[in-house]
């Protein structure tokens, strides 16, 4: 093990080059309070930075920074209990904890007490808690293997992950009825949330995850979301989802290329038949992978019953055609005037 020394709290620890603080201070039984860090996960920062629990901040030489992504150096000094660690992470629990159902002892733990929303409570102390504020979710019992109470989620993504990313069985999914809602799997709450902290192109990033027409949906999709709008059942009336991911697509600047990323080659080629919305986008996200993919339409011109069977004024053409060239821009080739009617004439092709 290539082993560097730094010093957390006064105390030297060896650590393995390239583990992080958090992962440092664990292996020396020094506790750092975290809800959204697992091992063998990537930091959740570093995949969806504004859904980090961000109670895991320690001061590096005088800078306030994140456990779960700082490295290691020689001759680190950490601090984990400085007075403004603990007003950060006091802050950051409060928010956390408006939407945490509680009994009489604090936080809701499960059957067996061990609970470790309970343990960071204990360990950053509050007082009094904030008021609850009740989510009024429903709860899920069509699992063969448990319930879904989704109004003890506390966002931290974990069980999702794991779920996801170590166990590769994709059975839990995320809270939000908007999220379930959504047909394409856009995460709605998240590109709520980065538009409402101005940052549209961001916004952008999180939608273009999912589907690659998002100025054509932020005018002409149906919006079941908003139909499961928690706000509108509970509040007042729905958020205008549609108008906000419209919103994203015409204020946003092209940062989110920069995020976007494409696989090298596969070697692989892939025929898709008619340049829809179904056709394009699953040409855009084959290419993304990786291959070669070609789009046959019969009609001279692209864009399907986008095309076709939406009128101008609610679909500007600019709009639509400005999209379908993001397509093309990744290597997706669109031939025109070429009507497809066996597998066969595809083989034959190449």
């Amino acid at each position: 093990m290539d082993a560097i020394t730094l010093t957390i709290n006064g105390r030297e620890v060896k650590a393995e080059r390239g583990a992080t603080v958090l992962e440092a201070a664990r292996s020396a039984d020094i506790y750092i309070p975290s809800l959204c860090y697992y091992p063998n996960l990537k930091p959740l920062p570093e995949v969806v930075p504004d859904m980090a629990c961000q109670l895991c901040l320690v001061e590096v030489d005088g800078r306030i920074v994140l456990s779960c992504t700082t490295k290691v150096l020689e001759d680190m000094k950490v601090e984990t209990e400085t007075s403004r660690v603990k007003e950060l992470r006091r802050r950051k629990l409060t928010d956390i904890l408006r939407s945490v159902a509680r009994n009489e002892r604090g936080v809701l733990y499960p059957w067996d007490g061990i609970c470790e929303l309970q343990t960071v409570l204990n360990h950053i102390g509050l007082g009094e808690l904030p008021p609850y504020i009740p989510k009024k979710l429903p709860v899920r019992e069509d699992g063969l293997f448990f319930l879904r109470d989704h109004n003890l989620c506390i966002l931290c993504e974990r069980c999702v992950r794991v779920c996801d990313d170590i166990r590769g069985l994709r059975a839990i999914e995320f809270a939000f009825p908007c999220y379930r809602a959504c047909p394409a799997g856009i995460d709605i709450p998240r590109y709520i949330r980065l538009i409402a902290r101005g940052r549209p192109s961001a916004a952008l990033a999180v939608i273009r995850e999912k589907v690659p027409f998002p100025g054509v949906l932020g005018r002409v999709c149906i919006h079941p979301c908003e139909a499961d709008c928690q706000r509108g059942l509970e509040v007042d009336k729905p958020l205008q989802i549609r108008m906000l991911k419209r919103f994203a697509a015409d204020n946003s600047d092209d940062s989110w290329k920069k995020l976007s990323k494409r696989l090298p080659p596969s070697g692989k080629s892939v025929a898709v038949v008619g340049s829809g919305p179904a056709g394009l986008t699953a040409a855009f996200y084959l290419a993304k992978l990786g291959h070669k993919v070609t789009v046959f339409e019969a009609l001279p011109k692209s864009g399907g019953m986008m095309l076709v069977g939406i009128p101008g004024y609610r679909l500007p053409r600019q709009v639509l055609n400005s999209e379908i060239e993001e397509i093309k821009s990744i290597g997706v080739e669109i031939r025109l005037n070429t009507r497809i009617d066996s597998l066969d004439s595809l083989f034959e092709g190449g």
